[in-house]
């Protein structure tokens, strides 16, 4: 790379590329994993994103609306065909962008579930995830707070999947001198793949 010889690869080429390379490594084993991928400008608080079989991350909006950023694309590793579409959105002044891994499905289990059945994935985490992670709270207190709540549940060293959860948040307007920041929380140590 030198100052003119560069290009940023956009999100559904770098999965495209990482599944072909996984593709061509496979073993008898089959080894997949999930994942999302995306590109933050910080000057205008674009983002680009494309999936891979990943938990949808969640925009929140600063009045505590939550939205679903579906990310079309296969698991990686397992289908040679495999598109992954971007997604592109702003991200405004005040919102929060919300990725996380799979384990957090399982991570709040219905209460009222029978003892197998607290193992099975529920949707109890994206209602959460949302008012945890709400713009009302500094970023650092909502990940304070959601290791806290995750402890109060199996523990976070008693998880069946890893968690990680990674909070950016734009504190200016597009075109501002201020930028996007972030925080990531491991809750549990751990590969997310299978």
């Amino acid at each position: 790379i030198s100052d003119d010889d560069y290009r940023i690869v956009a999100p559904g080429e770098v999965l495209t590329r990482l599944n072909e390379e996984m593709l061509r490594l496979q073993s008898a084993g089959g080894r997949f994993a999930t994942a999302v991928y995306g590109l933050i400008d910080t000057r205008t608080h674009r983002v680009t994103m494309a999936g891979a079989g990943h938990p949808p991350p969640r925009l929140i909006r600063e009045d505590g609306e939550s939205i679903a950023l579906e990310t079309d694309g296969g698991l990686l590793g397992v289908f040679s065909e495999a598109t992954f579409t971007e997604t592109t959105f702003e991200l405004r002044a005040g919102e929060r962008l919300v990725l996380f891994t799979d384990g957090f499905e399982t991570a709040f289990p219905d209460a009222n579930a029978a003892r197998k059945q607290r193992r099975l994935p529920t949707e109890h985490y994206l209602e959460r995830l949302s008012d945890i992670c709400s713009p009302q709270s500094p970023v650092a207190e909502s990940v304070a707070e959601l290791g806290v709540l995750v402890d109060d549940q199996s523990g976070s060293l008693h998880q069946i999947d890893d968690l990680t959860a990674i909070i950016v948040q734009s504190d200016a307007p597009a075109g501002a001198d201020s930028s996007v920041r972030s925080v990531r929380a491991t809750l549990k140590a751990g590969a997310d793949a299978d």
